[in-house]
């Protein structure tokens, strides 16, 4: 592997988390017990309508609007079309500038006809390198947003990724559910094995915070290498009330405590101990749960987006994945 150049040019999934990038905690730290907000919290979350479609929508899913990027015809790409970043908060290097026209771009049709907009960016284009990584993103980014993070990952790790929006972000169509979101990972997954002719025991999947759920969702189901979990929930209801163990009323969504105990890949754990989203202690009660689990990187301090400035995210990562080997 290629010694460490450096973090990539914006945390994972997110614009220097600025505002409108990352979701707000559910209470805020230090405002001490109010029973009146957390009732009236519960109930615009749960009652307003009290459909588990609406209760998802209101937890979960925050995609950028506008996208961030557009998919842009280009005759000189090996598909036609390139992704082109139009909105940031940072200016692009000219390295990722020329990086986005190496990307190779998909749209993959699911069983219902809406498309999934999709990305591979290679180490050598049109090689595979040894491992690819499918990267199933947050839930307030898109593939315009999170592509500096893949190509650093790409360039610092050695290893191709494949990345997709779900449903009802960027280019991918429909309306977005976890129903919606599993079904995305499921016909990007079978795209990239059938069409790309990758291998799943080639295939690392990476899922980060609400993108945990499908990236658990195809490790219970495929045969593949590895697991990398960031910043993973461990259920919605958990969001609100941690040390609950309930699925009140059937109610719950996003129940990764009970897909965990289904891995057989190696799955390596990583999460800030200063997570205001989703707190470090989800993370620990699914590595409780999780048969496979391989030394966790806890990051003193870290918080939601930002595990990657600190120097042992690049050096546990490496590890994990000559391990793999």
């Amino acid at each position: 592997m290629s010694q460490q150049r450096g973090v990539p040019d914006c945390p994972i999934g997110h614009d220097n988390c600025s505002p409108g990038s990352t979701p707000a905690p559910l209470f805020e730290e230090g405002t001490g017990f109010n029973l009146f907000k957390i009732l009236r919290r519960f109930g615009s979350v749960f009652c307003c309508p009290p459909t588990r479609c609406a209760i998802m929508r209101k937890l979960a899913f925050q995609p950028p609007n506008p996208p961030t990027y557009i998919l842009k015809d280009d005759e000189t790409t090996k598909n036609g079309r390139r992704l082109q970043v139009v909105k940031s908060n940072h200016l692009l290097s000219e390295r990722l500038l020329s990086r986005t026209r190496e990307a190779n771009v998909f749209t993959v049709r699911k069983k219902d006809n809406c498309q999934v907009a999709m990305i591979r960016l290679s180490v050598e284009p049109g090689e595979s390198s040894q491992y690819t990584v499918l990267f199933s993103h947050g839930n307030a980014t898109d593939l315009g947003r999170c592509f500096p993070f893949v190509e650093w990952f790409v360039r610092e790790f050695e290893c191709d990724v494949v990345a997709y929006d779900y449903s009802g972000y960027g280019a991918s169509v429909g309306i977005p559910s976890e129903e919606n979101m599993l079904t995305d990972a499921e016909t990007v997954f079978t795209y990239v094995v059938s069409e790309l002719k990758l291998l799943p025991k080639k295939i690392i999947l990476f899922g980060e915070s609400i993108g945990s759920v499908p990236a658990l969702h195809l490790a219970t189901r495929e045969n593949v290498r590895g697991l990398v979990l960031q910043g993973a929930l461990a259920s919605a209801v958990k969001m609100l009330f941690p040390s609950y163990d309930g699925n009140p009323f059937g109610m719950d969504c996003l129940r990764n405590i009970e897909r965990v105990p289904g891995v057989r890949c190696p799955v390596l754990f990583i999460h800030g101990t200063n997570d205001d989203v989703v707190n470090i202690e989800h993370a620990k009660q699914l590595i409780s749960k999780c048969p496979t689990a391989v030394e966790p990187l806890w990051i003193p301090g870290a918080g939601h987006c930002d595990c990657t400035h600190d120097p042992r995210y690049a050096e546990r990562m490496k590890t994990f994945i000559e391990t793999l080997d």
